[in-house]
């Protein structure tokens, strides 16, 4: 899975770092309204978050996970 951020209003775009490389990205969500905090849903069922636009990216929580 990649996510993408730009620092130049889209002219560029740079690959952030952290996503699981065998997942699918299904969704991505502000968490504030600057967009600097991020939420994600990987379709293997995991969270991750970014605290800093979508540049590095945490697993925030596997429980979405089927059993």
């Amino acid at each position: 899975m990649a996510a993408y951020y730009s620092t130049d209003s889209g002219a560029s775009w740079v690959e952030g770092a952290g996503l699981p490389q065998d997942q699918s990205m299904e969704a991505v969500a502000p968490l504030t309204a600057d967009g600097s905090s991020l939420i994600a849903y990987a379709y293997g069922g995991d969270l991750f978050s970014s605290v800093d636009g979508g540049q590095n990216w945490s697993l925030l929580n596997g429980g979405l996970r089927s059993a």
